[in-house]
């Protein structure tokens, strides 16, 4: 077995940290080497560990718990096990140090040494700076979600750390209907400004869409053939167009998200 552990001080409360930690799917989500997640009876996520020329597979389920100031992640594949564990202590109110352990046995343990103590550092300061950007809630920031760019993992990360989700669920959308289809899902809400991604069954297509004021601001389509976005700066007809373009490619089922910002932002 591979053990490897790293320790990082957050500028955020034990409370915002916890935040993070509790949204399992968007945490693992953005950890290093995960390829795609999925949910069914759970988190499932595939992750790939670089080594040399040579990159081993697998596909994790993971179990969650947490006692206390302890959350474990616990990963069981075909071939290996990983499991997660990160332990706080709190010196100061606004201060947080974490410490992450991680745990690999299985196929090729022997060569993963770096490999698994850089997956624990890239999980560390990846909650470092998810918990770092929660606001405190209570402050209502129109704008916050408008700064989004979809071909920047972090600043998605960013947005999702101080969101919350209100819907999940399978949807089939039709050609060129995208937009009817998400406006019909949202009218249930009174929020205005809402984060949704789709993902199909295999994970081969997906979509992310930014909606402000019951117009597309942002999308982003991603299928076998690459990835297409645009963020559609204020009038700008070019972009409104390109939107639209990405979004009369989107059909078939998908599994929808949505979030919104935390405090109606």
């Amino acid at each position: 077995m591979k053990r490897k552990i790293y320790i990082v001080s957050i500028n955020a409360s034990p409370d915002n940290v916890k935040k993070v930690l509790e949204n399992a799917e968007e945490f693992i989500l953005n950890w290093p080497y995960v390829v795609k997640i999925r949910k069914l009876k759970g988190i499932i996520a595939r992750i790939r560990l670089p080594r040399f020329i040579f990159s081993f597979e697998d596909e994790y389920a993971f179990s969650i718990s947490e006692d206390k100031n302890t959350y474990v992640y616990d990963g069981k594949g075909k071939q290996s096990k990983i499991t997660i564990m990160i332990l706080l202590e709190s010196p100061k109110k606004a201060t947080t140090n974490a410490t992450v352990e991680v745990r690999y046995s299985g196929k090729r343990e022997f060569l993963l040494g770096k490999t698994i103590e850089e997956l624990a550092r890239g999980i560390g300061e990846t909650l470092r700076v998810m918990a770092e950007s929660l606001k405190d809630t209570s402050i209502k920031s129109p704008k916050t979600t408008l700064d989004i760019d979809f071909d920047d993992p972090m600043s998605l990360a960013g947005f999702l750390s101080r969101a919350k989700m209100v819907y999940t669920g399978l949807h089939t959308i039709q050609k060129g209907q995208l937009f009817e289809s998400l406006m019909k899902i949202i009218s249930n809400y009174r929020e205005e400004t809402f984060y949704i991604s789709g993902i199909n069954q295999d994970g081969t297509k997906s979509f992310k869409v930014l909606l402000d004021q019951g117009r597309i601001t942002a999308i982003q389509y991603r299928d076998s053939t690459g990835t297409e976005s645009v963020k559609v700066m204020g009038n700008n007809q070019d972009e409104a167009i390109k939107a639209f373009q990405i979004a009369e490619k989107i059909e078939g089922v998908y599994m929808i998200n949505i979030w919104v910002p935390v405090g109606g932002g």
